[in-house]
């Protein structure tokens, strides 16, 4: 058996399943009922819908709260873990790089169901109650306008972000920290414009199928955003100790993995939500229809 193999099987004393996963678990829930209640305060009674629809957005703090501070402290322990065992951190890294793979699978399936169901409309706008799409009333943004220099933001973010990762490997930590800190930058001016976009759009998620999806897709695709933005800028805060290692930083490539995912989800976004609708006039033109 190889030194590495023995690493991996060997188990330090002390680890074993983390609280910290059933709380994540119930504050995703708590999400998720709070987002229930911001867009349907109706549904949790009469009585209760007045103090709902005055707390407004503040009812997804329910969940989230929760959320990051767990996700904080359980983060935290295993990032000291690792560190105090990195023999043991760098035989974990197959297994957390499966996981990872799987994670994003599972992640473009859910945004595959948002491309599905505006495509489909597209093609038979009357399955969504209208005889055109975008249905009449309904003036989509101009692609080449603000989602065009957002899309060169994101992108370019990207190549930051991949940058930075190169510096590391090169054992050049500071400059890798620079970087991710740019490619962090440039995540939030996207952010900045999707923000400017929603409070600016001439349409609401009421307005129909098409605002609904419009807003669904766009607006969870920010909220990945965010967290990548997140992920980039811990990953940044950690070069300047000694949790990476050239043998074990999956931390640091699985924030980068999570960027060109967004940066892919969103060059997707950018043709079929911003530029299909709009080309030559007609949705059906464009598919030879």
């Amino acid at each position: 058996m190889s030194t590495q193999d023995a690493a991996a099987r060997f188990v330090p004393a002390g680890i074993g399943p983390t609280g910290w996963a059933p709380v994540v678990a119930l504050s995703v829930f708590l999400t998720v009922l709070g987002g229930l209640a911001y867009l349907h305060p109706g549904m949790f009674g009469a009585e209760a819908e007045p103090a709902i629809t005055k707390a407004g957005p503040a009812t997804l703090l329910l969940g989230l709260v929760p959320f990051a501070v767990a996700l904080l402290f359980w983060f935290r322990s295993d990032m000291r873990f690792d560190a105090r065992y990195p023999d043991f951190a760098a035989g974990k890294v197959p297994g957390q790089r499966t996981a990872m793979i799987l994670f994003l699978v599972s992640e473009a399936f859910f945004f595959f169901g948002f491309f599905w169901a505006f495509i489909r409309f597209g093609v038979n706008p009357e399955f969504a109650g209208a005889s055109t799409w975008p249905p009449l009333g309904i003036a989509p943004e101009d692609p080449w306008g603000m989602p065009l220099f957002a899309t060169i933001i994101l992108v370019v973010s990207g190549v930051f972000a991949a940058a930075g990762h190169n510096m590391f490997l090169l054992g050049r930590r500071s400059d890798a920290a620079v970087l991710l800190g740019i490619a962090v930058a440039y995540g939030a001016i996207f952010l900045g414009l999707q923000v400017r976009e929603f409070l600016n759009a001439t349409f609401a998620y009421t307005d129909g199928s098409y605002a609904s999806l419009f807003f669904l897709a766009v607006g969870f695709h920010g909220v990945h955003v965010f967290i990548g933005a997140t992920l980039l800028l811990i990953a940044m805060l950690r070069l300047f100790g000694a949790s990476y290692q050239p043998r074990h930083h999956f931390g640091l490539e699985a924030s980068i993995w999570y960027w060109h995912f967004v940066d892919a989800v969103w060059l997707l976004l950018f043709l079929v939500f911003y530029w299909w609708p709009v080309v030559d006039g007609s949705i059906e033109r464009t598919l030879g229809l």
